[in-house]
C-alpha cells in the first residue's frame, strides 16, 4: 500500500513539475518574440479578455494560423488570416473593417502573427485602427489560462498544437485534437 501512495506522489509531482516546464517554456517563446518585434505592442490574454469583455465591438482579431487549425478552435469571433498573406492582400480585404477598431493578431504562439502585424502595422492607423496588438503567447496562452474558444459549431475546448513540438505549450493535453 505505502508503494502505491508513493507512486501516486510522484505521478502528481511529475505532472506539477512538467506543466510548469511548459508554462516556464511558452514564457520564454513569449520574451523571444517580444525581442524580435520590438516595434509591435503585445498584450497579455487576461488583458485582452478584461477588454473584449467590456467593449467587444471595439475589436477586430486576426486568427494568423493555417485553416485546420482554425477549423479545431479560434477565438470568438477570429477573422482566419493566411499566415503567407501578402500586406496588400490583407489591407484590400480586412482594411476597410478597421476604423475605429483595435486590431488583435494571434497565432499558436506569437511568431506567426508578429510577423503578419509586423508587415502591416504601419497601415493600420492610416485605415483607422487607433490601436494593434500581437497576443502574448498566443491561443496556447489564451487556453493554458481557461479563456473560451470556439470552432464553427459551438464552443469547444479542444485546440490545434501546430506540431507535436509545440504542443508541449499546451498544459491541458487532453484537449489537442488534428481534426475538427
Amino acid at each position: 500500500m505505502r508503494w502505491l501512495l508513493f507512486i501516486v506522489v510522484i505521478i502528481g509531482v511529475s505532472a506539477v513539475l512538467w506543466l510548469s516546464v511548459s508554462a516556464q517554456n511558452l514564457q520564454k517563446v513569449q520574451a523571444s518574440v517580444a525581442k524580435k518585434y520590438p516595434q509591435l505592442n503585445h498584450i497579455q490574454a487576461g488583458q485582452f479578455s478584461k477588454e473584449i469583455d467590456r467593449q467587444p465591438d471595439n475589436f477586430v482579431i486576426f486568427d494568423v494560423r493555417e485553416r485546420q487549425e482554425y477549423e479545431i478552435s479560434h477565438l470568438p469571433g477570429a477573422i482566419w488570416v493566411e499566415p503567407g498573406m501578402s500586406r496588400t492582400v490583407f489591407l484590400n480585404t480586412h482594411g476597410q473593417n478597421l476604423a475605429g477598431k483595435t486590431a488583435v493578431f494571434y497565432c499558436s504562439v506569437g511568431r506567426r502573427s508578429s510577423d503578419m502585424l509586423s508587415r502591416v502595422h504601419t497601415d493600420l492607423t492610416q485605415k483607422g485602427a487607433p490601436r494593434s496588438y500581437n497576443l502574448t503567447g498566443g491561443i496556447f496562452a489564451w487556453h493554458n489560462e481557461g479563456y473560451g474558444l470556439v470552432n464553427d459549431i459551438s464552443a469547444t475546448e479542444n485546440i490545434h498544437p501546430y506540431n507535436s513540438q509545440w504542443g508541449k505549450l499546451i498544459e491541458r493535453r487532453d484537449h489537442i485534437s488534428y481534426k475538427p
